[in-house]
């Protein structure tokens, strides 16, 4: 992956990553047809990728948060609730990365 791609790449997933820190959505307490609602959205409007790594490793999910050299993955394409689900984000260094496919 070029560097210009990848510097891309970077900061699209930081101008629209996700907050790390909380679930202030799950402390609103919406009604149950209200988060279908939203779970439907986010299905439909949050993008999946795959990664590709230098040593042919395939990891599939949801970017959530990208920094200068890691990118953080939900390994999943449900929405994230509950209060553990960043504890499920994979931690991926950049420099490992070969290719990025975007939904």
């Amino acid at each position: 992956m070029n560097r210009l791609t990848l510097f891309s790449l970077v900061f699209l997933l930081q101008v629209f990553s996700l907050s790390l820190s909380g679930q202030e959505s799950l402390e609103k307490g919406f009604e149950r047809d209200e988060w279908i609602s939203v779970k439907n959205r986010w299905v439909r409007a949050q993008p999946a990728i795959v990664l590709k790594s230098d040593n042919g490793t395939q990891i599939y999910g949801q970017p959530v948060h990208v920094s200068e050299d890691t990118l953080y993955l939900y390994p999943s394409t449900g929405f994230p609730v509950g209060p553990d689900w960043v504890n499920e984000l994979e931690a991926i260094p950049l420099n490992t990365l070969n290719v990025v496919l975007m939904q």
